[in-house]
C-alpha cells in the first residue's frame, strides 16, 4: 500500500507473515485516504499492519475492511520502531477474535 503522510498498511497472512498481494490500490491526497484490494484466501486469517516511515505529530487514522471500520482492534506493537500489527477484534481485555477472509475480495482503507 502507498505511503501517505509517513504512514504505511499492509495485509499479511498470519501463519507465514507473508503479504498478501495488492490490486487496484490508489491514493487520494485530497482526502488523505488509501485504498487497496486483496483477493481473498477463504478460511486464512490475516493481520494488518501499519508503520509510520518517519516520526509524526500524534494522529488518529481509522481503517475499514469492506465497509465494516475496526473499531477496537487488537494490536501487537513495538512503539521504537512505529510499528503496530493489527490481529484481530478485541472481544476482552484479553482475547480477541482473529481476522478470517470469508468473501471473493477484501479492501482495506486507511484515512489519515
Amino acid at each position: 500500500m502507498p505511503e501517505l503522510n509517513g504512514f504505511r498498511c499492509w495485509i499479511e497472512d498470519a501463519a507465514t507473515t507473508e503479504s498478501f498481494p495488492e490490486y487496484m490500490t490508489f491514493k487520494e491526497d485530497m482526502t488523505h485516504t488509501v485504498t487497496t484490494f486483496i483477493a481473498s484466501h477463504p478460511g486464512k486469517q490475516f493481520r494488518i499492519n501499519c508503520s509510520r516511515t518517519m516520526p509524526t505529530p500524534r494522529v488518529t487514522f481509522k481503517i475499514l475492511i469492506g465497509d465494516k471500520e475496526i473499531k477496537y482492534p487488537a494490536k501487537e506493537a513495538n512503539h521504537l520502531y512505529h510499528y503496530q500489527s493489527v490481529v484481530g477484534q478485541k472481544r476482552t481485555h484479553t482475547s480477541y477474535a482473529p481476522f478470517v477472509f470469508d468473501v471473493n475480495f477484501v479492501y482495506l482503507r486507511m484515512f489519515l
